[in-house]
């Protein structure tokens, strides 16, 4: 792999990082609407520069259906997952936080078998390694525990929400 691929995954993982501990520091300033706003301004403003020629011929072409299509899967994805993290940052630690995340890929599978998606083998073997990561950096670590740190868990999912440890 050239060192410039290997600078832009570098690049990502740091930034994607960074923006978790940025807004658990940043959470009691700042509303979750008000970061997330902010958060797609300065994203906006980074990448317009790269994009503007692309877009300004691809933009005119779309019908309003697909502008519709569009909309609504920007308000519905990434507006509410930003939100919710930051939110959710309030109730939890930065580190939680990512390894939350880091579960996601196990989520899209799980999701996708019953819509009907053919899920391979190598895609599996992803998610296992992922777990594995998650897994290997943080042993104690559970999804359902709010802050793994602490072995504080709400299990509420079970029955009825109650404190509880984690082991």
């Amino acid at each position: 792999m050239r060192f410039t691929a290997w600078l832009v995954l570098f690049a990502t993982l740091l930034l994607w990082s960074g923006n978790w501990i940025v807004a658990r520091a940043a959470r009691e300033e700042i509303g979750p609407a008000l970061a997330t706003v902010g958060r797609l301004i300065l994203v906006l403003a980074i990448l317009l520069p790269f994009t503007f020629r692309g877009l300004t011929g691809k933009l005119p072409l779309l019908k309003r259906r697909q502008w519709i299509v569009l909309a609504s899967l920007g308000l519905a994805g990434g507006g509410p997952h930003l939100a919710l993290q930051w939110l959710g940052l309030h109730y939890t630690t930065a580190t939680s936080g990512i390894l939350y995340l880091s579960v996601t890929p196990i989520f899209i599978l799980l999701l996708a078998a019953p819509l009907g998606e053919r899920i391979r083998l190598a895609q599996w073997a992803g998610v296992l390694i992922s777990f594995g990561a998650i897994r290997s950096t943080s042993p104690s670590f559970s999804p359902w525990c709010a802050d793994s740190a602490s072995s504080t868990c709400f299990p509420g999912w079970r029955g009825k929400p109650r404190l509880m440890t984690c082991g």
